[in-house]
């Protein structure tokens, strides 16, 4: 469970990685994707699983569109 400071907000440096599996057992790496936060904002660098930079940058709608829903500083967790 990830838990911001009081108030909702993460601390400003924070680094968050997701990596995301093509299969439920986390061994076919499909992509890992980096929130840092930086002056107030989210920077997002989805890459490959092959490393590539897929996307980079503040604001990126695949991104922030879905996560603009969340109520904890755009950060949401899932559990499976």
């Amino acid at each position: 469970t990830i838990q911001a400071q009081a108030g909702g907000d993460m601390p400003e440096g924070s680094l968050i990685v997701k990596e995301g599996f093509n299969d439920t057992a986390g061994s076919d790496l499909k992509a890992t994707t980096y929130m840092w936060k930086k002056d107030g904002e989210w920077f997002w660098v989805g890459k490959s699983a092959s490393g590539n930079v897929a996307s980079a940058g503040y604001g990126i709608s695949e991104c922030a569109d879905c996560h603009a829903a969340s109520t904890n500083d755009s950060v949401m967790a899932e559990t499976y």
